[in-house]
């Protein structure tokens, strides 16, 4: 007979919308979102954990730091993954080697001065947004990136992971700053791998999402007096967060607008309105109109 398998603990502590978890082992701790923002809001995010961490265990060391995107590129019927992905990531075509469809798959691993990258793109139509090592994941993607996306749909998948295995001291500074470091290079890479076009130039339904966003806001400041800030991740009542609403393939107006009403209720009072603050510091105020045809024009120089 063989040895049973060894059961680890595992812990996941999930945000109310499920849009973002923290996993915690006897080897590891991992930080992970499916609403991600910019890297300065998730570095506050995964910090708070590796603080506590240290605060409760008091470990002495840490073997290895990594930091992984994933990104999912959807073409869409009327786009084609040339306009998102440099040559160098798409493969053969399907018409050069008579084929009727094909599905590509790129891997190659780098060292950097930090540690090494391995970067890899795939493409898949089964369903998932997650390459198959991470398909076991626990986030709530339907509530973001994996809206509306059914088996059939080609999509191709940019995974960028980038690691250094120096043991160091387990400091709080000097582990985010050790991410850091990863992260200026994940964010070449990124650059390096899409599209000028893709980062750009957006695509004409886009501008429609813009302007929708931009009345979003303007519905946001008619409600509380100062930004959303880390607001955008609260969620209320077991509601999506606002991140992962703006996040979802078809905007839910209504969903949000509520989601603002719970929120502005929540924002502390006796705070002036930046356009009040503005004002009294003697900048002139620029009305709505002519703030809205600014807006138009900008949209339209894109």
């Amino acid at each position: 007979m063989g040895q049973a398998p060894v059961v680890r603990p595992r812990w996941e502590f999930h945000s109310r919308d499920q849009t973002r978890s923290v996993v915690i082992t006897q080897d590891f701790i991992a930080v992970q979102t499916a609403a991600y923002d910019v890297y300065e809001d998730f570095e506050d995010f995964f910090s708070n954990p590796l603080q506590v961490v240290g605060d409760v265990v008091e470990p002495s060391l840490v073997q290895r730091v990594g930091l992984r995107y994933v990104d999912l590129i959807r073409p869409g019927p009327e786009r084609s993954i040339e306009e998102f992905l440099k040559p160098g990531l798409q493969g053969l075509k399907a018409d050069d080697i008579g084929a009727n469809s094909l599905l590509s798959r790129f891997e190659m691993l780098a060292q950097t001065g930090v540690g090494m990258m391995r970067i890899r793109c795939l493409q898949s139509n089964d369903g998932s947004p997650l390459p198959p090592d991470l398909r076991t994941n626990t986030l709530n993607l339907d509530a973001t990136v994996a809206n509306g996306l059914e088996v059939g749909e080609v999509v191709s998948i940019l995974d960028l992971d980038h690691f250094a295995n120096e043991p160091m001291d387990y400091e709080l500074a000097a582990v985010v700053d050790s991410i850091g470091h990863l992260h200026d290079n994940l964010d070449q890479a990124f650059r390096a791998a899409v599209t000028q076009a893709s980062r750009s130039t957006p695509h004409p339904s886009n501008l429609v999402r813009i302007r929708r966003i931009h009345d979003l806001a303007r519905a946001w400041r008619r409600r509380a007096g100062r930004p959303l800030g880390k607001l955008r991740h609260e969620s209320l009542g077991g509601q999506p967060s606002v991140v992962a609403l703006l996040g979802a393939v078809a905007l839910d107006d209504a969903g949000l607008l509520a989601t603002f009403n719970a929120l502005a209720s929540s924002v502390p009072v006796g705070r002036s309105k930046l356009s009040q603050m503005a004002t009294d510091a003697g900048l002139p105020a620029t009305p709505h109109d002519e703030a809205d045809r600014s807006f138009d024009n900008e949209t339209l120089l894109t």
